[in-house]
């Protein structure tokens, strides 16, 4: 069973991270271990963390920004592939089981970078917004349905990598990647913004992307 850790990195997120760790519980496929780390937060975070120890494991760090928090989780990290999360983020209920069976679909060959389909949400009224994928269709063009299945696709690292500089968001709360490519690519710590795109773009340049067109994560 292909197993997948968390990696959360939260910076004064303590009225988030209740709604984002409960949306990981509540998975349908269990997360092998989920990783908080707290990049320098000035708030209570770690009051409210401390609620949930005997299910999370919490790394704190100077601040230092997303980037390095995120490394700073993938380093401790101990499956075979890691979720990214952010802290005001969450996912519904059947993101890591949708993952997982694409992975074993198709293999971690043809899997080492992996993400879904999203919609916003407004934070303050819940208002929920299109889906990415509704408000650019034209995505499509560069991707292939994996046959007998309603909502995996496969695009080639050239197709990945023309459909990202065209403008297609993926957000790191919708992206499952591999543990051994991040041993070749990691998030660029010098980049305090954008780091997202950066990420993206180098990991085009290794291999297939698989997106499953399923709404999972609200952002």
């Amino acid at each position: 069973m292909v197993t997948i850790s968390v990696v959360i990195p939260v910076y004064n997120g303590a009225k988030f991270i209740s709604e984002t760790l409960d949306s990981v519980f509540n998975q349908t496929y269990s997360a092998h271990e989920i990783i908080v780390v707290n990049d320098g937060s000035t708030d209570d975070i770690l009051e409210i963390l401390s609620q949930y120890e005997s299910k999370i494991q919490v790394i704190s760090q100077v601040n230092s920004g997303v980037s390095a928090a995120r490394n700073t989780g993938v380093r401790s990290a101990t499956g075979d592939y890691v979720a990214f999360l952010d802290h005001d983020d969450y996912w519904r209920t059947d993101k890591l089981e949708r993952c997982a069976h694409a992975i074993n679909k198709l293999g971690p060959e043809k899997t080492p970078f992996l993400f879904s389909n999203f919609i916003r949400e407004d934070y303050f009224t819940k208002e929920k917004f299109p889906s990415n994928t509704e408000l650019n269709p034209w995505v499509f063009h560069y991707m292939q349905r994996v046959p007998t299945e309603r909502t995996i696709y496969l695009s080639s690292a050239e197709d990945s990598f023309e459909y990202v500089l065209r403008g297609y968001a993926i957000y790191p709360s919708t992206m499952v990647v591999n543990r051994k490519r991040l041993d070749i690519v990691s998030w660029l710590e010098e980049f305090r913004i954008g780091e997202d795109f950066s990420f993206i773009i180098l990991n085009s340049l290794f291999g297939p992307f698989v997106y499953i067109n399923e709404s999972s994560c609200v952002v």
